[in-house]
């Protein structure tokens, strides 16, 4: 029998990363005050980012295929930043 120096699995460590960057996002969000400001939206692009990484790179498990793995992220990466600047033109 195989033993593990872990008791916790990768998927499970990646779900309690997630949760973590979801209520830190939460509590921050409580704090944003009248306007989030050009800062937040950078740490809230960020955070979207690690989201993104973390959902690819441990639930698909692309992880393997590291190739394919640069591709989403660079598309991510591309998409957060179309989304985030855009809303810095708007003024939000």
């Amino acid at each position: 029998m195989k033993t593990s120096r872990h008791f916790l699995s990768r998927a499970t460590w990646a779900w309690l990363f997630l949760l973590a960057l979801t209520l830190a996002t939460a509590v921050a969000g409580l704090w944003s005050g009248e306007g989030p400001g050009w800062p937040w939206l950078l740490a809230l692009g960020l955070v979207s980012f690690l989201k993104a990484r973390t959902i690819l790179s441990d639930y698909l498990d692309l992880r393997r295929a590291p190739d394919w793995r640069a591709g989403f992220l660079a598309t991510t990466a591309l998409l957060l930043a179309i989304v985030y600047g855009l809303s810095l033109v708007a003024g939000v």
